[in-house]
């Protein structure tokens, strides 16, 4: 049963993912890095084991790729996806993970 940070490397050495268990399962933030420049690929917290609150991912350039929220583990409200350049490309709706159209 996994209990405490957890780290896992890319091949070079350098930190791929990083996140915290207790008892078995993910709780608090877990991040994910981009291998040759080391920028946050996407960032995300857990509490027992579910994801919840926002959650964001960025492009190699860091400009923010997707932003959105979980709650108990499903997407909840807004989920905004950016264009590689940081415009706002679309805005969906989620409720309990469902996309409502």
């Amino acid at each position: 049963e996994l209990h405490g940070e957890y780290l896992f490397w890319y091949d070079d050495g350098s930190l791929l993912l990083k996140c915290r268990y207790e008892y078995g399962k993910i709780h608090g933030l877990c991040y994910k890095l981009y291998e040759e420049n080391g920028q946050l690929m996407s960032l995300t917290k857990f509490i027992n084991g579910k994801s919840s609150g926002i959650y964001n991912s960025w492009y190699r350039n860091g400009h923010l790729y997707s932003k959105y929220w979980y709650t108990n583990g499903n997407i909840n409200g807004k989920y905004y996806t950016y264009y590689e350049n940081g415009q706002l490309f679309k805005i969906d709706n989620y409720v309990n993970g469902k996309k409502i159209e």
